[in-house]
């Protein structure tokens, strides 16, 4: 464990172009006078970090190089981070912006000029870069923002405690402020895909999906009645992209259900299961078999 003295590590050049290769970066910039200032710290399977560099650009290394996937929080707090997304999608993160994904759903990172974030990576069982949604918006007046924001700070800038108890907990708090981080930014895309002219009948059926996901009632049939379709219609169009309606439906209550698995105390499995969206505890026992056999 680091220490609050030794916070945060300066790296030059070489050292700094290895720290990024450690997590998953490989530099494509000279960074011979480059350097970057690391603070960070371990909660059991989560990590939070504070990085500032310098100008650089970074490719993301072969994913089987790569340790398990995690669902990652990045936070611009100065700069900007311009990103590409494994779709080609190209995103700029500008101070009080926020972006959540799995992490090797980045393939590529440049900074023109100094960049800071502040970073949150937490692992969860098989996540799926093909079906989760990458978002990201500009969130400087977001309650969930500022209190990720404050939350990581907090913890940085304080001694760390080694007591695997008092991480959990901690662990179990951050993971939380994240998930609310995502249902914030989740509502305002689905709004915006509402209201967007160009909206397609997918993007529109995502972004309900992705909102009422919880919802016991959200199913197939209301689903095409919210966007005027029938299901058969629906379903075609989720086939054009590799995918049905259902089995998205329940990938997103999947996850939803192992977020709130890791809380502590844990409750009790009917419980999960109600506020993931399941219909019953056996619906989520079901799921949790078929998915972890697959993975």
């Amino acid at each position: 464990m680091t220490t609050a003295a030794s916070r945060p590590r300066r790296l030059d050049g070489a050292a700094m172009k290895a720290w990024f290769s450690d997590h998953g970066w490989r530099a494509t910039s000279d960074l011979t006078y480059g350097y970057a200032f690391i603070d960070e710290e371990p909660l059991l399977s989560t990590v939070l970090r504070r990085v500032w560099h310098t100008a650089s650009t970074f490719e993301r290394r072969s994913s089987s190089d790569l340790p398990q996937p995690a669902v990652c929080a990045l936070m611009q707090v100065e700069g900007e981070t311009h990103l590409r997304t494994t779709v080609g999608e190209k995103i700029t993160l500008s101070q009080g912006s926020a972006l959540i994904c799995v992490a090797t759903q980045l393939t590529a990172m440049h900074c023109t000029a100094p960049s800071a974030r502040i970073e949150v990576e937490f692992r969860v069982a098989a996540p799926d870069p093909i079906r989760t949604q990458v978002l990201s918006r500009r969130m400087d007046d977001g309650v969930p923002w500022a209190a990720l924001t404050s939350a990581v700070n907090g913890i940085l800038n304080s001694p760390p405690d080694t007591s695997p108890t008092t991480n959990f907990a901690l662990q179990a708090g951050i993971i939380g402020l994240v998930s609310a981080l995502r249902a914030d930014m989740t509502e305002r895309a689905r709004q915006d895909a509402l209201i967007a002219p160009d909206a397609t009948l997918y993007q529109k059926a995502l972004a309900y999906i992705d909102a009422d996901s919880s919802d016991p009632d959200c199913t197939i049939q209301t689903l095409a009645r919210r966007l005027g379709v029938s299901p058969r219609h629906l379903a075609r169009t989720f086939q054009a992209h590799g995918a049905s309606p259902r089995e998205v439906l329940a990938r997103r209550r999947y996850r939803a259900a192992l977020l709130l698995m890791q809380e502590e105390p844990r409750p009790p499995l009917a419980q999960i299961a109600r506020e993931a969206g399941f219909s019953s505890a056996d619906a989520l026992r079901y799921q949790l078999r078929h998915r972890r056999g697959r993975s």
